[in-house]
């Protein structure tokens, strides 16, 4: 069970990055070679931008909201919050460190993708420790076959929040 739990955290993982890297080259090919693929790279700003910033941001921070709605509305909010924080830190840091156009598409996009990967890892990490934790905790626990599921039970929900 906790091998399945633990493939399933690597998975969503793997697919944050896998679409990260794919808006990353989305948005090069245009950059660079004047390619434009419309459809593609306004799904993929999406959910790179607004909704994979909140939804680990809500995961790290073990924030449990109900509604799916909500939770949606919820990452929306807080990946805002995040672009906005990543712009003035654009806009004040870039010039510093020698980028002549910090408000521009490139390094807004690599800011971006390299802030999703960081979040990535941050979550990926927090729950291998919780896991880690979880194990530690059920051993120091007496043992019954009832008690020993509810506890796995407890364990691969507050892996999933």
């Amino acid at each position: 069970m906790r091998e399945k739990i633990y493939m399933i955290r690597k998975i969503r993982i793997l697919e944050i990055i896998i679409l990260n890297m794919i808006f990353l080259a989305i948005v090069t090919l245009n950059y660079y070679t004047g390619i434009e693929i419309i459809v593609l790279r306004q799904i993929f700003a999406f959910i790179c931008t607004l909704l994979v910033p909140g939804m680990l941001l809500l995961y790290i921070f073990k924030i449990r909201i109900m509604s799916f709605a909500k939770t949606i509305l919820h990452s929306i909010g807080l990946s805002l919050f995040m672009l906005m924080i990543i712009g003035l830190m654009l806009n004040f840091l870039g010039p510093v460190i020698g980028i002549t156009k910090p408000i521009s598409e490139i390094p807004i996009t690599l800011t971006l993708v390299s802030l999703n990967i960081w979040l990535s890892s941050i979550f990926y990490l927090k729950s291998r420790n919780k896991e880690i934790e979880l194990f530690f905790q059920n051993i120091k626990k007496p043992y019954s076959p009832s008690i020993a599921s509810y506890y796995h039970l407890q364990a691969s929900l507050e892996l999933f929040y």
